[in-house]
């Protein structure tokens, strides 16, 4: 019997945190979805790929480049409630694409588009209006 993962290990929500500003002084993070920083108990961590009920066996979806940091309130409840603009940001991805990782779909986030990596980094995408 294969064990179901349920969410993010210690070690990922760390990179996740981290990724997002993480004060350890202060215990607040930066919401990568607009930007404004949150309290410890305010801010979640996100699944871009939903892990379903029950948990999933694919293990990238509990890897860095699966997560966001959201306020709660704000970018986290917008990405569950409007889930096409989810979608569109790069927030949501769907759990039917196969042959696609979180490492390759772009994310909208406060500060541009990014590719995000398995170790808690980020790449910048330029943006091709700007030239």
């Amino acid at each position: 019997m294969s064990r179901r993962l349920t969410g993010f290990s210690p070690l990922v929500r760390n990179q996740i945190k981290e990724r997002a500003g993480f004060d350890e002084d202060t215990r607040y993070a930066r919401c990568e979805g607009c930007g404004k920083w949150y309290a410890e108990g305010f801010y979640e961590l996100h699944h871009r790929i939903p892990r379903g009920s029950g948990g999933t066996k694919r293990i990238h979806v509990n890897l860095a480049a699966n997560g966001l940091c959201f306020g709660r309130d704000c970018c986290h409840a917008f990405a569950e409630s409007e889930r096409n603009e989810a979608y569109d940001r790069g927030w949501l991805i769907s759990q039917h694409r196969k042959n696609i990782t979180p490492c390759d779909v772009p994310v909208q986030m406060h500060d541009g588009t990014w590719l995000l990596d398995n170790d808690g980094n980020k790449y910048r995408i330029p943006d091709r209006r700007a030239s």
